[in-house]
């Protein structure tokens, strides 16, 4: 049975990098790409998650973008998938299988052949960072498959609402909907639902969260 290779794998430090990790899974998901981590890819209670991810590497990525930071290097999973995705890609003639990016001041050789890859720089900003990815997916072709324009709400979802309680001698970034608006908008439009289902039905169609 031929399977297609149509799904962007990220791989990342956890838990250090899984923050940007879900922030960017989720772009590329509203831009229409299949795009997988280990955080949606491994749910729990996998027998083998080595092998269901040495599988999909092998036969459902299109793309290995690895997420590059002080802490990636460090983790033994990293540097298997690393290795393997190398191996993948010589094995299968696949053409920039691995993307590297880069989101902090980590070094351009901290792997032996990291040096040879054409890193694409985050730790200057998140949005030229995405742009390039972008451009790269583009221009290698890598088909879009879907529109989930409101993907960037999994992601907050999956961050920040783990909350658990107020906890006593703690501190933590409280995340709110105040936005700073430095020049108010000539017009505000308000919609209010007949119900649960027009709401639901309206925001799924809709382009703007």
């Amino acid at each position: 049975m031929f399977i297609k290779r149509d799904t962007i794998f990220i791989g990342h430090a956890t838990p250090e990098d899984n923050e940007f990790t879900l922030w960017l899974q989720s772009k590329l998901q509203n831009e229409g790409y299949n795009c997988e981590c280990d955080l949606s890819l491994l749910i729990g209670g996998e027998s083998d998650y080595w092998n269901v991810l040495q599988e999909f590497l092998e036969k459902r990525t299109i793309k290995y973008i690895l997420v590059i930071s002080n802490s990636t290097f460090e983790k033994s999973g990293v540097l298997d998938e690393w290795e393997h995705c190398k191996s993948i890609e010589k094995q299968f003639g696949l053409k920039d299988f691995i993307i590297p990016v880069k989101i902090d001041n980590s070094a351009f050789n901290a792997r032996i052949g990291l040096n040879r890859k054409n890193l694409i720089p985050f730790d200057k900003g998140w949005p030229s960072g995405l742009k390039r990815v972008f451009r790269k997916l583009i221009n290698d072709q890598v088909p879009t498959v879907n529109n989930n324009s409101l993907s960037i709400k999994n992601w907050y979802n999956n961050v920040y609402t783990n909350w658990v309680g107020i906890q006593q001698n703690s501190s933590d970034t409280f995340y709110s909907n105040w936005l700073k608006i430095p020049r108010l908008p000539e017009t505000l439009y308000f919609h209010k639902f007949s119900n649960d289902k027009q709401a639901k039905t309206i925001v799924k169609n809709t382009l703007f969260p």
